[in-house]
């Protein structure tokens, strides 16, 4: 199993008078990749889920182990995509 951390990216966003400011983005982690969550009681990585749901730089998951969406939206910190190798 390999895992894909989220890094931000910064963006310069540029006028014909020069730079007018960045812009900090999070790419978009696509509906279907199965992801580890990071659990918010004990501060460790949960495997067994995968987006279900994208949402302005918000997700909700599904758990692997019976198909169930959570209700709670989590933030792409919380989220780390798994490869397939």
């Amino acid at each position: 199993m390999r895992i894909q951390l989220i890094e931000p990216s910064t963006i310069t966003q540029m006028t014909a008078d020069g730079p007018v400011g960045t812009v900090t983005t999070t790419p978009t982690i696509p509906v279907g990749v199965q992801v580890e969550l990071r659990s918010r009681f004990d501060d460790r990585w949960t495997h067994g889920f995968a987006i279900a749901v994208c949402g302005d730089g918000e997700y909700q998951v599904r758990r692997l182990s019976d198909g169930h969406v959570l209700p709670a939206w989590f933030p792409a910190e919380m989220l780390r995509p798994i490869l397939e190798s």
